[in-house]
């Protein structure tokens, strides 16, 4: 056999030469170390439901809205205090009369008495101009007592801010539902194109090795006149276009796992390796069914809840017009300067106050509660609108991906045919080292490209999920091992 053949052949018996698919070709052995972990997408969705950091603040938005709602429920009960109380007088409080105003009555009776002896008459009218007076309050008073407020009747203040404080609730348990959707829907993006990353690397890895397989080879063949030094370059310069290729891979692997540990929030902290590979997904429904999933998603019922609230804002401010009726009540526990047999110690009783005129403040209240409630109607219609485009999109998206994808399945075919035949006419001296590297470097672009369609495919699938309030059912579209 011919040298020159015979070093062909010997190049194109490498292993190293990307020419089998990933899928086919067995992994090697990795031995990992100990803050290296595997996990697949299912794992990395039930981590982030725990420890992810918008989920955090959705819960404790949850508890707030039940706080909330209590204190709106308050207006249903008794508001009872403690008073303490001291007062000074500029006079004591009391009655000032003259002894003749206190006689007046016995006057009368002393007639006869005075007609016997007139000595008496003289002293009689002294007495009767004489000043008295009787104190009941002291200057300085101290007590201390329990009051009482009820309301009895608000005109439907009261059932309006309990039915808004049920809302708030409902708005909290809808809004950490929607985060939910859309932190699985970032989840499972962030898992895949570290996936898509570390699929990447891996084939920049392949041809990198090939390449430079190739360029010792070519160096050698130069060394014995075999080939051309302008061949020998070309091999060069593409082994140092594949080098820096797989720096670059490096860089999105490293920037695709860090996304994805911020989802995963500050608990993990060992370096992630994905197990799900990107595949196509199992079946994927009509747009109708998605379609007709948007009316209940979480962003719409966030609107429903939204115009419930601003509803019932308008029927407090129409109820403004009625009188507030409360039960008022008061009773002294401790007093210093207050006669009890004078003033009682307690008392209860019912109040009503009645704004009659407020300078035209609950008419312009009602006019913005009204001007609100036809804005949320307004945006209502047209988040609608905006869902439907964006679920229309994403499902574009997916279908073009599809046919893409399966016109990158016909190109890894037909690139590994073409490298197969560039092979064969190298070995028979009837191709250059370029042609074969060429057909090498299409055939891993084609491979790349079939990831880059599935990946597209997978995560507009997520995101149109998520924005229907049904990512929950990703892992049973998406097929992992």
């Amino acid at each position: 056999m011919h040298l020159t053949t015979l070093l062909y052949l010997l190049i194109l018996s490498n292993p190293l030469w990307p020419i089998d698919s990933a899928e086919e070709r067995p992994s090697p052995p990795v031995l990992l170390p100990d803050s290296v972990t595997l996990l697949s997408l299912d794992d990395v969705l039930n981590i982030a439901l725990t420890s992810n950091r918008s989920i955090h603040v959705a819960r404790e938005a949850i508890e707030s809205s039940k706080a909330e709602q209590k204190q709106l429920n308050a207006l249903w009960f008794p508001t009872i205090g403690a008073t303490t109380k001291y007062t000074h007088t500029t006079s004591p409080i009391g009655l000032e009369t003259t002894l003749g105003e206190v006689a007046e009555g016995l006057l009368p009776t002393l007639g006869p008495l005075v007609a016997a002896n007139p000595t008496l008459a003289p002293l009689i009218e002294s007495a009767t101009k004489s000043t008295i007076g009787l104190s009941a309050v002291p200057r300085n008073t101290l007590s201390l007592g329990a009051d009482l407020t009820w309301p009895i009747f608000s005109g439907g203040k009261r059932l309006a801010a309990s039915k808004i404080g049920s809302s708030i609730v409902d708005a909290s348990l809808v809004q950490h539902e929607a985060t939910t959707h859309k932190v699985i829907a970032e989840v499972t993006t962030a898992y895949l194109s570290l996936s898509l990353a570390e699929s990447i690397l891996q084939l920049r890895r392949e041809s990198h090795a090939a390449l430079s397989t190739h360029l010792r080879d070519a160096i050698r063949l130069e060394d014995e006149g075999f080939i051309t030094t302008a061949e020998r370059l070309v091999a060069e310069v593409n082994e140092e276009e594949a080098r820096v290729a797989v720096e670059v891979a490096k860089e999105d692997v490293s920037m695709a796992r860090k996304r994805l540990h911020t989802l995963l929030g500050e608990g993990f902290n060992a370096t992630l390796i994905t197990t799900s590979s990107i595949s196509p997904p199992n079946s994927i429904p009509p747009l109708s069914q998605f379609l007709e999933q948007l009316p209940s998603s979480p962003t719409m019922e966030l609107t429903n809840i939204e115009q419930s609230i601003a509803t019932l804002n308008l029927s407090i401010e129409q109820s403004r017009y009625l009188p507030d009726v409360a039960l008022l009540g008061h009773y002294r526990l401790w007093s210093k300067g207050l006669d009890s047999s004078i003033f009682p110690r307690g008392f209860v009783g019912i109040g009503l106050s009645w704004t009659l005129f407020d300078g035209l403040a609950r008419e312009g209240a009602i006019g913005s509660a009204r001007s609100r409630i036809r804005t949320i109607q307004t945006s209502k219609l047209q988040l609608h609108d905006e869902l439907t485009l964006l679920a229309e999109r994403l499902y574009t998206s997916i279908l073009n991906a599809t046919s893409e994808l399966a016109s990158r399945e016909k190109s890894i075919s037909l690139a590994e045919e073409l490298l197969r035949v560039r092979r064969l006419a190298f070995a028979e001296g009837m191709a250059t080292s370029v042609e074969v590297v060429d057909a090498a470097l299409l055939l891993s672009e084609a491979r790349i490209g079939r990831l880059v369609a599935l990946y597209t495919i997978n995560t507009s699938l997520a995101t149109l999920l998520a924005i229907c309030g049904d990512s929950t059912s990703i892992t049973n579209y998406l097929s992992t091992p």
